[in-house]
């Protein structure tokens, strides 16, 4: 049984990031990642026009926490708090102790390993905290560095699907895997 109780938040860290709960100082960070689409070419997102609603989506995603629908964090270095992107467990299973992974890095901080690390954490977190036996991540079948990624962290491509008329490929990493 996934064990989903974000009454404290689960701070995580990882040897150069601590990864943390979203913000009302994170909003600018976000708004300017989120007025772009070239930051997120691959994912169905909005493009935000104005700070009021970075603010609004911090303060949804908090609520989402508070109610253990979904956990997401802001990525800030351990000598900063500025967030240079976020990562979140979601779209849980309980029938299957499964869950989806979700992750994005603002500009200029794509390349660096920062994923690799901060991502073998939370997955670290989603088998031995949450319980999951499942963990799956979604990514467009052109987004080369995502699918690099997820096969750096051992998950295996398991299908594409088709969802909102665009193609997806799905990853999974299973506990006994990990």
């Amino acid at each position: 049984m996934i064990g989903l109780d974000f009454t404290h938040f689960p701070v995580l860290e990882s040897k150069y990031y601590k990864i943390r709960q979203l913000q009302e100082k994170d909003a600018q960070a976000i708004f300017e990642y989120q007025s772009n689409k070239i930051n997120f070419l691959y994912v169905n997102m909005p493009v935000y026009t104005n700070l009021s609603q970075a603010r609004k989506y911090i303060e949804e995603k908090n609520q989402g926490v508070i109610q253990n629908k979904w956990i997401i964090w802001a990525i800030t270095k351990k000598n900063n708090n500025h967030i240079v992107g976020t990562v979140s467990i979601w779209n849980f299973d309980q029938k299957c102790s499964k869950a989806e992974l979700g992750y994005g890095l603002f500009s200029g901080n794509t390349g660096k390993g920062i994923m690799t690390e901060v991502l073998s954490r939370v997955i670290l977190y989603g088998f031995n905290e949450l319980h999951l036996e499942i963990i799956e991540a979604y990514t467009h079948p052109s987004n080369k560095k995502s699918i690099a990624l997820l096969k750096r962290l051992n998950f295996k491509y398991k299908m594409q699907i088709e969802e909102d008329g665009e193609l997806l490929n799905i990853f999974r990493q299973e506990k006994k895997e990990f």
